[in-house]
């Protein structure tokens, strides 16, 4: 609670799921970048980690997001589960 999450990927699925469910906790996003490497000017999220020089996922994007916890988080659980299994579904 009240922690300070940091997620930096090159999957747009995880990113999009994320910002997902971000949206659905209501929480408080502090920075947001689509494209890591062209956008954004820090320093320390230009350094390219072994993972990303791999482009495990083909895209040659970097996905960033940092957002917050709240000191007490809703239950939205029954919600996010209905969105899994939709999710879950629209999988080949």
């Amino acid at each position: 609670p009240g922690g300070v999450i940091h997620l930096k990927t090159d999957s747009p699925d995880l990113y999009k799921f994320t910002k997902q469910v971000i949206d659905l906790y209501n929480l408080e996003v502090i920075e947001d970048c689509d494209d890591v490497h062209q956008k954004n000017s820090s320093p320390v999220l230009k350094i390219k980690t072994h993972y990303e020089a791999l482009d495990i996922a083909g895209t040659n994007t970097i996905f960033y997001l940092r957002f917050t916890l709240p000191l007490t988080l809703a239950d939205h659980d029954e919600a996010l589960y209905e969105f899994l299994k939709q999710t879950e579904n629209l999988q080949p």
